[in-house]
């Protein structure tokens, strides 16, 4: 079964692990590519104001911050630690970075050779028959 530490490597490798706050970026204030437009009430950002950190700046102690939000919010919502192959894994929590858990759920059903039922009825929320359907795909 995949491992999340082999996988929060490549997010952090991705996003990196610094604030940003870029002109023209939809997702503004960032800390290691959690976007306070998006998740506000995320305690990474209460932690940055306490500690007065500035773009461009890092503190270790946001690390295991930034590890339980990919956690909660990505790998445990595509069932990472179910999927049977890391790479499979890794993409699909990759894919639920960049385009959402619900877009990466339909994306492996359909590369997994799901039907057009099961993958109409892939509501964002990953499930055992899912899972089942990733990890035995039929193509």
């Amino acid at each position: 079964m995949a491992i999340y530490d082999l996988a929060f490597p490549i997010v952090i490798n991705a996003e990196r692990l610094v604030i940003t706050d870029t002109t023209g970026d939809r997702g503004g204030l960032s800390a290691a590519g959690i976007s306070f437009v998006n998740f506000p009430k995320d305690p990474i950002f209460e932690k940055i104001k306490e500690l007065g950190l500035k773009p461009g700046q890092w503190h270790d102690s946001l690390t295991p911050m930034a590890y339980a939000f990919y956690l909660k919010n990505f790998w445990n919502r595509i069932h990472g630690n179910d999927i049977a192959v890391q790479e499979v894994a890794n993409t699909m929590f990759s894919e639920a970075l960049v385009n959402g858990v619900k877009p990466a759920i339909k994306d492996m059903l359909l590369g997994s050779g799901a039907t057009d039922m099961e993958i109409a009825e892939a509501d964002g929320e990953m499930t055992a028959a899912k899972v089942e359907i990733i990890n035995n795909p039929r193509v």
